[in-house]
């Protein structure tokens, strides 16, 4: 929702960035029926929207998936 509305925003020359953290660091691969997150993320690029990232979730996330990969 928060990807949409920035784009809303920047259909009206607002100025938009976007910090992810937690779970919206997945947000590239959420798409669920009628909800293309990936599409509106792509139309985030088109206008050179800075995304940023918690650099800690970055690295709980990638502990985590090292985790899982060893597990399996």
């Amino acid at each position: 929702m928060a990807i949409r509305y920035g784009n809303y925003c920047i259909k009206n020359e607002d100025n938009v960035g976007i910090f992810l953290l937690g779970r919206g660091l997945e947000a590239g691969i959420l798409d669920a029926g009628k909800f293309k997150v990936t599409e509106e993320i792509e139309k985030f690029h088109k206008n050179d929207v800075e995304i940023y990232v918690c650099g800690k979730c970055m690295e709980i996330k990638k502990s985590s998936e090292t985790a899982q990969s060893q597990q399996w």
